[in-house]
This record gives C-alpha cells, structure tokens and sequence, in this order.
C-alpha cells in the first residue's frame, strides 16, 4: 500500500501529513510526525493535523522563532511531492535555522549536502530507509495563549496583551477577547439553538450584540479535562487567525 498508491494530485495512502511505513510482519501502518495528531483516533488513513497553529503571521513581531519553535529529528521519512525550495550546500544547522525562520516551513530534509523544504499540506507521506536522509520538523515549544505575543528574551521579556473588543464589535475583527459566561447564556437564549456536537462538547447558535445582530457560534465543552481544556485553546487560538 505504502509504495503502490502515489499520485501528484490527493493526500496519499495515509491522508494529509502522516506518513506510511511497513511493520516487521508486512503489515503497512501509518503514523503522525512529532507535534501532529490523528484527525480521527479511530480512522488512522484519515490524516493528521498539528496540535499548534502554524503558518504566516501568526507570530510577527513576537519575538525570535528559535524561542518560539524547536527542530526534532526522525529518520528516513519523506514527502516527496511537498518541495518548495531546495538549498545547496547546507550543513544541518543551515537547514534548521532556515526552516525556524520561514514561516511556510513545516519540515526540512536534510541529505548531507542539500535542504529540502517543504509546507502543509504534507502528502504521499512514507517512511524511505535511504541510510542518512534526516526529517526535521518545526514543532511549537508552546502555544501562547490567545491575545498574547512574547516580545523580547530573558529577563527582559514583557508580555503585550491585544486589546480588547467592545461587547458590540463585529466578530470579523482579528483580535481575540473573553467572554463572561452569562454574555453567552443570554446571546444564545440560555443554550436554545443546538447547531452540532461531537466528541468534545455541543455547538449552540447565538446573537451577539444589539446593534450588530452578529450571528455566532458557540461551543459548550463537556467534562473538562486538562487535555481537552488544553486542545481547546489551541483550536481558538488558530481560529482566531484565520480571514474568512
């Protein structure tokens, strides 16, 4: 499976950003690169996603990427259609550092000589025992929390909060702010308008704002454990990137 389904268009045997390899008994499997997880726990061909929010803009003007991401190291596992530039000759620590300091980068090949780098979404991932090839991926150190951005290093290091939206502002803005419990009772009518659910809480409609009448939604978590609370940050902290 791993070698036989390999196209230029589509996510490959395993879905995007996970790679296939082949057990001791031939069995093929596949596996999340470091700081990914599985889209779904109980569909393992369905592709990966990273537990960090990643791409452009998200940390500018927050400090040094060295700080703020870490390289780790396995062997031998390749996307082959991902490159978007080549860099030759490096040394690994040429490569590292140019993939920290990119924000495209996701991982970086490094053969010996050149420096192959490569951007999500990550597909026909495969494990490829080339006797040196060394995958490094760019993986967050920690996810800071919404609203704020590190600035600095050591003992001067401050942290800047964004400020915060008024209780009108249109939810278009990109800047992120907290909502007190009951502001979300009363803009969904006490929790009235279910719009989904799934395995970390319920998804209610809301209103918010009398004067601009924003539609929202809003997620309800369930029993909330430290992980969960912790995936939740995340997935608000990427959310509040995004353009749409």
């Amino acid at each position: 499976m791993c070698n036989a389904l390999f196209n230029d268009i589509g996510s490959g045997p395993c879905g995007f950003n996970s790679y296939c390899s082949i057990q001791e008994n031939g069995t093929p499997t596949c596996d999340c690169p470091p700081g990914y997880v599985f889209l779904d726990l109980n569909n393992r061909l369905g592709g990966c996603k990273p537990t960090f929010p990643q791409g452009c803009g998200l940390d500018d003007g927050c400090g040094d990427p060295e700080e703020l991401y870490e390289i780790r190291q396995v062997d031998n596992v390749n996307w082959p259609l991902n490159d978007y530039e080549r860099l030759s000759p490096y040394s690994q620590t040429q490569c590292e550092k140019s993939c920290l300091y990119d924000c495209s980068c996701a991982v970086a090949i490094f053969d010996g000589r050149q420096c192959w780098k490569k951007r999500l979404p990550l597909s026909n991932g495969r494990y490829m025992d080339t006797g040196f090839s060394k995958t490094l991926f760019k993986v967050r150190r920690e996810v800071p929390p919404p609203g704020y951005c590190k600035i600095g290093s050591g003992s001067t290091r401050r942290e800047r909060k964004v400020k915060k939206a008024g209780p009108d502002s249109s939810i278009s803005c990109s800047t992120l702010r907290c909502f007190t419990y009951k502001e979300l009772e009363e803009a969904t009518g006490v929790f009235k308008e279910e719009l989904g659910r799934g395995s970390s809480g319920i998804v209610y409609k809301g209103i918010m704002g009398s004067s601009s009448r924003n539609a929202i939604a809003v997620k309800k978590l369930g029993q909330l454990a430290q992980e969960r609370e912790r995936g939740s940050k995340t997935e608000v902290s990427a959310i509040g990137q995004t353009h749409h």
